[in-house]
């Protein structure tokens, strides 16, 4: 059966009708926009935010008095103080202790037969 080029339905009307409906979505797309901005509670949101931003500077200028200042120095250099004061670096006298004991262990443990561990047997080992 050869194809027609005749449709069911008329084009320029489904054309027409799918303007309309497009214009139609396009109106209600841009109301529900406008009906969201103008929420009765975005006022008071816009109100709080402006008081937090006042707060904030409030709070911002509360910590530039002298006395702050001065305190911050105070903790400034207790810290540096206790950084001075921290665990003794590599190659202190505690390090060389423990190095001169692990050496003297060893040491007794090559003279002293007593102190050796056994030998291990190597030879089920090697069998298996």
């Amino acid at each position: 059966m050869p194809a027609t080029e005749k449709t069911w339905y008329n084009q320029s009307l489904l054309h027409t009708i799918f303007a309309v409906s497009s214009l139609l979505l396009l109106c209600a797309t841009f109301l529900l926009f406008k009906a969201d901005h103008d929420r009765p509670w975005k006022g008071y949101q816009r109100q709080f935010r402006s008081m937090e931003q006042r707060l904030a500077a409030m709070q911002q200028l509360e910590f530039d008095t002298a006395a702050f200042k001065e305190r911050h120095d105070e903790l400034i250099a207790n810290l540096r103080w206790a950084q001075a004061d921290a665990l003794p670096e590599v190659g202190t006298p505690l390090e060389d202790a423990i190095g001169s004991f692990i050496k003297h262990i060893n040491k007794q443990l090559n003279e002293d037969e007593d102190l050796r561990p056994p030998e291990a047997d190597t030879e089920g080992l090697k069998q298996l």
